[in-house]
């Protein structure tokens, strides 16, 4: 065969002879020609387009692997317009001829919604099949899927077989989350010696997520001694390689001061990483600085968007904090209304603050009926969860019978549970700040 020699490969002699293949439509030579020219194998590389006509012309004679390469080009913008239709038409034309590949790829779309609806009983449907070939990346996927169960009923014993057949095979997936598993004691016996062999394997093999699990234990000195400065290794790797998790772990030691200088505007840079690939925490976080002008400028606007993303996400504290933006009219208009609809849907999840708002809500009668009963009821509830705000809230009503009897000497109780610091701030929220009230 051409290209293939005791000697050195006679690629100029392949590349004439599969050229005359392809010019009468033999697929497999198109497809030859196109990897040649794409790994540039002794010859000068052709244009992408170029390259993607000639999958194009072996796939349509049959060959799934060249659909399968062909919808990867259109799917990672690959020299050619990105047009994820287009892609999966061509892993589905793969799929249908048992493409392994392929279908993993498909069922990784259908899990995340990419360019299909998102619909994770089809997705698990397409990588129990590729699993059923022995892809590990799809052993793995599925596994996840069958651990959390999602898309699938939970099964621990079958997630755990999965993975051991892809840590089997020495694929970092299988071996983090087989170590995982160990770790934990789910399904297999718990043994920490054998989840750090597992977790440190994957992270040698280079898998991000596994390194930002070790900077993880490193810093807390779980299975390992303590140690931030490898802890911080692990998070710097991981983050170089665009793990959100690390980038948002690295952002948190550089706004604390952990283990390094204090540095909010490298923290900014880090979150702002982390929360361009959707990570609700470090969208909260980024949020934050924007609204405290912390690494970057102060901007309510910003951080009024940020806080949003994140809510959407479901982060109860983000919810919070749109609905005090939304009532203090920080970011764009007040609106007492949205305000409300937040702070319920913080409470929903037990978020202690958005409680508290709530009660304050009602105290003045902002976006509801003005019910100082229901107010003190909210207080309480918050007070009952430690929020100092909502004890403060509940003493002052209680001192001035707001809702409640008068009873100055649990007021001045609650009162002196609560420290200086906080207890000026609540006072200059409340405008209270020439009062002689006993607080």
């Amino acid at each position: 065969m051409y290209g293939i020699s005791k000697g050195r490969p006679k690629y100029e002699e392949a590349l004439y002879y599969y050229e005359e293949a392809h010019n009468q439509s033999f697929g497999a030579a198109s497809l030859r020609l196109a990897i040649m020219y794409e790994d540039g194998l002794g010859i000068v590389p052709a244009d992408k387009q170029r390259i993607a006509e000639l999958y194009e012309n072996a796939g349509c004679t049959g060959y799934a692997s060249a659909c399968l390469l062909l919808g990867e080009m259109y799917q990672a913008h690959a020299s050619v317009p990105q047009d994820y239709e287009r892609a999966i038409a061509l892993y589905e034309k793969a799929a249908a001829r048992k493409n392994s590949e392929a279908l993993s790829n498909l069922g990784m779309l259908h899990y995340a919604g990419i360019g299909v609806p998102k619909d994770y009983v089809k997705a698990a449907k397409l990588l129990e099949e590729a699993a059923a070939q022995s892809h590990p990346p799809s052993q793995v996927s599925l596994g996840a899927m069958l651990h959390e169960g999602i898309g699938i009923f939970r099964d621990y014993k079958r997630a755990a077989e999965l993975f051991e057949k892809a840590a089997a095979v020495e694929h970092p997936g299988g071996q983090y989350y087989l170590g995982l598993m160990y770790q934990r004691g789910t399904w297999v016996p718990q043994d920490y010696r054998k989840a750090l062999e597992l977790i440190e394997k994957a992270a040698a093999q280079g898998l991000a997520e596994a390194k930002n699990y070790l900077g993880l234990l490193y810093e807390k000195g779980e299975l390992v001694p303590q140690d931030s400065n490898k802890a911080l290794e692990y998070y710097e790797e991981a983050a170089a390689q665009g793990e959100a998790d690390a980038q948002f772990n690295l952002g948190v030691s550089y706004m604390m001061g952990k283990g390094m200088s204090q540095d909010y505007t490298k923290a900014a840079e880090l979150f702002a990483e982390a929360a361009k690939q959707g990570l609700a925490t470090a969208q909260f976080n980024l949020g934050v600085m924007y609204r405290l002008g912390q690494g970057v400028p102060q901007d309510n606007k910003k951080a009024l968007e940020l806080f949003e993303e994140a809510a959407a996400q479901g982060v109860a504290i983000a919810q919070f904090n749109v609905g005090m933006m939304y009532m203090l009219g920080e970011g764009g208009p007040p609106d007492d209304n949205k305000a409300i609809k937040l702070f319920r849907k913080a409470v929903f999840q037990g978020e202690a603050a958005a409680v508290n708002a709530l009660g304050w809500m009602y105290e003045l009668g902002r976006g509801v009926e003005k019910d100082e009963g229901k107010a003190v009821s909210y207080y309480k509830k918050a007070a009952n969860q430690n929020c100092a705000c909502g004890i403060l809230n509940l003493a002052y009503c209680l001192e001035h019978g707001i809702g409640i009897a008068v009873d100055t000497m649990r007021a001045a109780d609650l009162y002196a549970s609560i420290d200086d610091a906080t207890k000026l701030e609540w006072r200059q929220a409340r405008g209270l700040e020439n009062s002689t009230a006993s607080s």
